[in-house]
């Protein structure tokens, strides 16, 4: 296998996938801080961790119920017995013994495998014993003092290559059988391919047309779902390129169980529930992107209540159409790419009447606004009728390329300075609510690796901007975080293609309110007032306010 990437290497951008830490603070299950005692363990790990593994109210019998039983201690005898004993058609199959976080749940090996030892007197039906103060987990056969396996608190997380073998051999499934999993199970590998361009956009159309095709969905709304999926896909195979080198074609060979954006995981769970990628999946992605937004480290991507509105055998379809290739593998900027060529080709025309900027002409306005990207001046670029966010996305790109080819810069301050781009220098505006393309220009923005996302949902050439308080609570923050930044003399660079066929007129009384904050409302010499501007025209007074002095 190919050694780690050298310093010298290409940076690889950064997206919302590579900082989301799935797995710090919270597992599938909890989050740590609500373990800290011995019931909290039982509350929160232990029996929800039974239910996880398909275990019904009939296989758990509870300490309540439990025997106790005198065994030996070291030269001394001790009353003992277990917290938790699993059962099926009344045989012990598994005995559980759950501490205190603070307590060392090797000093309790002995005691528990000497009470399977009791229990296996007259007919073996025990095969393992599990200790856990919730920390620390641990699995031993019923005879062995050695577990196999070994997990910490962050090593419960879907797609984890021990969680998913771990739940494999102790899934209720499993355990009525004969309760192991044949070595050829365990070591069976399966490859994800590396994927080029034109394969992918292949791929991607496939999948959307299948999607629009089964569900009979608009094109915008089968879309929308797509990018969940993708979503998924994405945040999975990032996390096996965190366990795994690719080989030297570039394809990631896994362990079968590891790859849990699969028809086999989802049919492994259909038993429990209906819709087992949205339920589990992309719940469990919903809550770490939220643990970040609630930390202020991220924008709202989806709505906080939202859930994959696809049907379990439609989800199954674009699973098998994308399993088998690895997508966090490909080329830099490839899935943003990727992203705003189907988004274009999906979005565009009839369905929606939305134009967007041919990609050619927003590389041309973007390259003519000359970025300046130093170690003491970095450009802070705008567009306030930000669409999907191509124009964004295009500044980015070519200020963090400005940084990649300068060759003083040590790697350490490629880095800084890519973030800060990436951060801190990218701000868009959109008012479009359906589709509400801000959301759209920040799920495309995330691809792109843009870890800040300035991206609001607002008017544009709204010069006082109020909160409206009949919107939700999460557009009202986020109102207020952008006039913290809409200001005069804010930006160096606007890079933009705004509507040049909208009207803001007098007579309305939502649109009159932004009207009397522009200069060009007044005829040349008078006091009187036009009856009408054109949108394009205030984009431009509108600019000229938020850009610095030199710029204007």
């Amino acid at each position: 296998m190919p050694n780690k990437k050298s310093d010298t290497d290409f940076i690889k951008r950064k997206s919302i996938l590579e900082d989301i830490d799935y797995h710090k603070d919270r597992n599938y299950y909890c989050e740590k801080k609500l373990l800290t005692n011995e019931a909290t363990v039982e509350m929160f790990f232990v029996n929800r961790l039974l239910t996880d593994l398909g275990y019904k109210d009939k296989n758990i019998k509870a300490k309540e119920s439990i025997d106790k039983v005198t065994i030996a201690k070291g030269s001394k005898k001790i009353s003992y017995k277990p917290d938790y004993i699993i059962i099926e058609k009344k045989n012990p199959l598994l005995v559980i013994d759950a501490k205190s976080p603070s307590e060392n749940i090797d000093d309790y090996v002995e005691q528990c495998a000497h009470y399977c030892l009791l229990l296996n007197r007259d007919k073996k039906t025990v095969r393992y014993f599990l200790l856990t103060n919730g920390l620390k987990t641990a699995l031993y056969k019923w005879d062995e003092g050695k577990p196999i396996f070994e997990l910490n608190f962050e090593d419960f997380y879907i797609g984890g290559t021990k969680y998913e073998q771990f739940r494999t051999l102790l899934s209720l499934n499993e355990m009525k059988n004969d309760g192991t999993v044949s070595e050829e199970e365990k070591e069976r590998f399966i490859t994800l391919k590396k994927i080029n361009k034109e394969d992918a956009q292949k791929i991607f159309k496939g999948c959307h047309k299948y999607i629009w095709n089964t569900e009979k969905r608009g094109a915008n709304s089968a879309f929308i779902e797509f990018v969940k999926l993708i979503f998924l896909k994405l945040w999975n195979d990032r996390k096996l390129h965190e366990q795994y080198i690719p080989d030297e074609d570039g394809n990631l060979k896994i362990p079968s169980t590891a790859n849990t954006f699969s028809v086999k995981w989802l049919e492994s769970r259909e038993g429990e529930m209906l819709n087992p990628m949205n339920d589990i999946q992309f719940k469990d992605l919903m809550n770490h992107i939220q643990d970040d937004i609630d930390k202020n480290k991220k924008k709202q991507i989806f709505d906080t209540d939202d859930k994959i509105n696809l049907k379990p055998t439609t989800i199954k379809g674009v699973l098998k159409k994308l399993e088998g290739f690895d997508l966090f593998g490909i080329d830099e900027d490839l899935n943003g790419r990727l992203f705003e060529t189907f988004l274009n080709a999906t979005m565009r025309g009839a369905s929606l009447g939305q134009y967007f900027t041919p990609r050619s002409i927003v590389l041309l306005g973007t390259l003519l606004a000359d970025l300046k990207v130093s170690e003491n001046h970095i450009d802070k670029v705008l567009d306030g009728s930000c669409g999907t966010g191509g124009f964004l996305i295009e500044a980015l790109t070519i200020m963090r390329n400005k940084v990649r080819d300068n060759k003083s810069y040590s790697r350490e301050k490629k880095d800084e300075l890519i973030g800060r781009i990436s951060n801190e220098c990218m701000y868009g505006i959109d008012a479009a609510k359906d589709p509400n393309l801000s959301r759209i220009a920040r799920i495309n923005m995330y691809l792109h690796g843009d870890g800040g996302s300035h991206i609001y949902y607002g008017d544009g050439l709204e010069k006082n901007i109020e909160v409206d308080k009949s919107e939700n609570r999460i557009i009202q923050s986020e109102t207020e975080d952008m006039k913290k930044f809409m200001k005069p003399n804010s930006f160096d660079v606007v890079t933009t293609n705004p509507p040049f066929s909208m009207w803001y007129e007098l007579t309305d009384e939502s649109q009159k309110k932004v009207l009397k904050e522009y200069e060009l409302i007044k005829l040349d010499g008078t006091t009187k007032e036009r009856n009408r501007l054109r949108g394009s025209a205030m984009f431009i007074e509108r600019y000229c306010d938020l850009l610095r002095g030199e710029a204007n």
